[in-house]
């Protein structure tokens, strides 16, 4: 089977890459969550950008579960609350950062990076704030489901699998 030209320059290109990466050490490992707003830069207007962004990621399902204004609003906090608490108990954060405090999972998430940064952790500590982790995404997970199946109780069932298919149901 012969490769398409495109196809051979990408994997000339990822050669390069890994080939200039030997002998390389890897970066060290950031001291506080990238998810955690630490930013002395926070001000109120940027604050409004990130709200406005999370408000859009939840508003763009109005129109993917075909709702009128009305329909949705009621719809929207249980939707914002499903969305917002997949980050914390999937371990993705897809959403920008929170604009008010930072999750429990947000908290041992930064407290395990930290711990990780410091060459003298000794693997009891590194093993207590994992499992402290561990724990508190299990707590969100939880939530997670509840908040689920309350916002189903208001979804017809074309609109149960839209949100399914969109990965925002289990």
């Amino acid at each position: 089977m012969a490769l398409r030209p495109a196809a051979l320059v990408a994997i000339a290109a990822v050669g390069a890459c890994v080939v200039s990466l030997r002998g390389q050490t890897a970066p060290p490992l950031p001291t506080t969550a990238p998810y955690v707003v630490t930013d002395p830069r926070d001000t109120p207007r940027e604050r409004a950008e990130i709200q406005a962004r999370r408000d859009h990621i939840v508003d763009y399902y109005q129109h993917r579960l075909d709702l009128s204004d009305d329909e949705f609003r009621s719809l929207r906090p249980s939707l914002a609350r499903v969305i917002e608490l997949q980050s914390d108990a999937v371990g993705r954060f897809t959403l920008p950062p929170p604009v008010g405090p930072a999750t429990e999972v947000q908290t041992k998430a930064a407290a395990l990076i930290q711990t990780l940064a410091a060459k003298d952790a000794s693997a009891e500590q590194i093993a207590a704030r994992l499992k402290a982790l561990k724990e508190a995404r299990g707590r969100a997970k939880e939530q997670l489901a509840a908040a689920q199946d309350e916002l189903r109780k208001h979804l017809s069932p074309r609109q149960e699998a839209v949100l399914y298919l969109a990965g925002v149901l289990n």
